[in-house]
């Protein structure tokens, strides 16, 4: 009895003592920059998956500052790395008091606890982010900063990425060019993620697409919507929809996207207004809107303009194919008032 009682304290006991967490020492040089310091370091990147977080916006509201991983940039890095290909930069840490950072001075080097969130990721998280995931190895190079609270976390964060100088977008492309790394096909897909890499916080407008196809024209007077087409065809075989008809303008408007990874496949930009438009009468039948025989007419109407101007005006109605239909007149005929609140609704939804 006794010596069971003893078995059950001394188990008891065990579970009261804290595992020795598994150390990691390295060499390390300590540089200062004005009032910081911090450490410069080489890490295998197995320890980097192991030991880095990161705290973004969506998770913490309060205390996060990372933007949201994006997945599709994380596994670009991984397939460049994976290739041979070499990103030196190094990536930015916080130690975290979970780390038990010690500097031993005499011997240059520095310890850490390798567990969970010993790491806080300032700047390096889609490459973080591809070292969990793969079981290939690599040498790191790391800085390493310690004692730095919330505040100083941030504010390094949003010095990192607002004072670092960008490279020009055309220096960009000639480097591209001088470096002989990609076919033409691939030279003319950057040119157009280059040159029109501005977010699409508005709809896309006909004035845009000539603004983009001015620049993609002046840079190389053969970058067609039919020869950028063809490059996707030829690099992505497998995500090319269909056939861009013979030099339609509107069709710039899939290639933007595509490029962008903003729409999984590239397909003809008609047929994207074709699945909107269905999308949109499905959701007018069900919020109990009915259309006669003779609105049909004129909202396929409506749509094949689109598809082809990217945008339509009550005006447009006074012209081919309307003006055969009864014109701008037969449009207030069939909709009423409600007809430029309805074109630009449909503006909106075929093309956004």
């Amino acid at each position: 009895m006794e010596r069971r009682v003893l078995k059950t304290t001394q188990k008891r006991l065990l579970k009261t003592i804290p595992i020795p967490q598994k150390r990691e020492s390295v060499s390390a040089v300590l540089i200062t920059q004005g009032a910081r310091k911090f450490y410069t370091v080489t890490l295998e990147s197995d320890i980097l998956g192991t030991t880095c977080v990161t705290t973004s916006r969506a998770e913490d509201p309060d205390e996060g500052f990372q933007r949201t991983l994006d997945i599709t940039r994380a596994k670009s890095i991984r397939d460049y790395i994976e290739q041979g290909g070499v990103i030196p930069g190094s990536i930015v840490l916080s130690a975290q008091d979970s780390a038990n950072l010690y500097d031993n001075g005499k011997k240059k080097t520095i310890q850490f606890d390798v567990s969970a969130g010993a790491f806080l990721i300032i700047d390096g998280q889609h490459r973080v982010y591809w070292f969990k995931l793969s079981t290939k190895k690599l040498r790191v190079p790391v800085v390493i900063f310690s004692g730095l609270s919330k505040r100083d976390e941030a504010r390094l964060f949003i010095d990192i990425n607002t004072l670092q100088k960008s490279v020009p977008n055309q220096l960009l492309l000639d480097i591209k060019k001088l470096a002989e790394t990609e076919t033409e096909h691939q030279t003319e897909i950057d040119a157009l993620q280059i040159l029109y890499s501005r977010p699409f916080k508005q709809r896309i407008t006909e004035t845009m697409l000539k603004e983009l196809e001015k620049k993609l024209r002046d840079n190389h007077a053969a970058w067609t919507e039919d020869r950028l087409w063809d490059a996707f065809a030829t690099t992505a075989p497998a995500k090319v929809i269909g056939r861009s008809q013979a030099g339609r303008f509107a069709d710039l408007v899939s290639l933007v996207r595509f490029a962008l990874e903003q729409q999984p496949v590239l397909a003809p930009f008609a047929d994207s207004v074709s699945e909107r438009f269905s999308e949109w009468l499905m959701d007018k039948a069900k919020s109990g809107s009915v259309f006669t025989p003779e609105q049909f007419t004129w909202l396929n109407l409506i749509r094949d303009h689109i598809a082809t101007s990217l945008s339509i005006e009550a005006d447009d109605s006074d012209y081919s194919p309307f003006s055969q239909q009864g014109g701008l007149g037969k449009a207030y005929h069939l909709f009423g008032d409600q007809l430029p609140t309805l074109l630009e609704e449909l503006n909106g939804v075929l093309v956004a």
